[in-house]
């Protein structure tokens, strides 16, 4: 499985410009979970998810980007321990 994109900087700007459907992974200062974790929604719900966005702390953090979240899953289990 592989991602669409990583360590990208979420701003609002970016955000908005994403498609629908992605999954949108943004880690914590720990990692160890995510703080916000979604499937990016059609451009009138934008808004909303923008605010629970920047609720979650996400906002202007490295964020990643998979296929769905299946891919996000297998990522995990598949992903090198640290």
């Amino acid at each position: 499985m592989q991602k669409q994109a990583k360590g990208i900087k979420l701003t609002r700007e970016y955000f908005m410009s994403l498609g629908v459907g992605p999954f949108l992974v943004v880690d914590g200062a720990d990692s160890k979970a995510p703080i916000f974790a979604e499937r990016i929604l059609a451009k009138a719900m934008r808004d909303r998810q923008w605010e629970r966005i920047q609720s979650a702390g996400a906002g202007g953090r490295a964020c990643e980007l998979f296929l769905s979240r299946e891919a996000y899953e297998w990522h995990k289990e598949h992903r090198p321990r640290k």
